[in-house]
């Protein structure tokens, strides 16, 4: 059974580099049209690789997200802050056929990694909302629905100080179920 430190030192250790490398993919990017292309193909170490979180994403919603993305590239570029952003990718691709919760998120933190614009809330869906849920019962020992898309980073404090709001996101999602044997 691991201690939460020990879980934090192994993000900090082997997922947080990742997360840093995948983010410089976007950030890298020559402008705004690439940084959404790249986005939308959901890019993980290249152009021909999807992220895992989006494998499964068929080439027509792939194109669908890019042309919609696309359409909204000044109003995108434009945007002073994440959830501005998010709100932006939310409303762009929100109705395209399976694209949900996990791809708009992860779109917009990419995007987000080119404009230099990151969440200052911890985002739960998917694995993250899991291991928010084993966060709060486990390590807090309060159980706590979550009903909500994102949650403020000081929820988190002080365990997770060290973490920055994204990486929160990414902490919980990857020790999703080591949380629950945390002691």
């Amino acid at each position: 059974m691991a201690t939460l430190d020990a879980l934090i030192i192994g993000y900090l250790s082997h997922h947080r580099p990742k997360l840093r490398s995948h983010l410089a993919h976007y950030s890298s990017a020559p402008d705004i049209r690439e940084a959404i292309a790249r986005a939308s193909r959901a890019d993980f170490e290249g152009p021909n690789i999807k992220h895992p979180h989006q494998y499964r994403l068929p080439k027509t919603a792939i194109t669908s997200v890019f042309d919609k993305l696309s359409a909204n590239e000044l109003i995108l570029q434009d945007a002073t802050d994440f959830l501005q952003l998010y709100g932006i990718v939310s409303k762009a691709i929100g109705g395209v056929p399976d694209v949900g919760p996990l791809m708009i998120y992860d779109t917009a933190l990419r995007i987000g990694a080119f404009l230099k614009v990151s969440p200052n809330d911890v985002f739960v869906q998917r694995g993250a909302l899991g291991g928010a849920k084993n966060f709060f019962v486990h390590i807090r020992k309060k159980p706590r629905k979550i009903k909500v898309r994102y949650l403020p980073s000081s929820d988190f404090l002080p365990e997770l100080a060290r973490l920055s709001p994204h990486e929160i996101e990414n902490f919980l999602c990857v020790c999703e179920d080591e949380l629950l044997l945390t002691r």
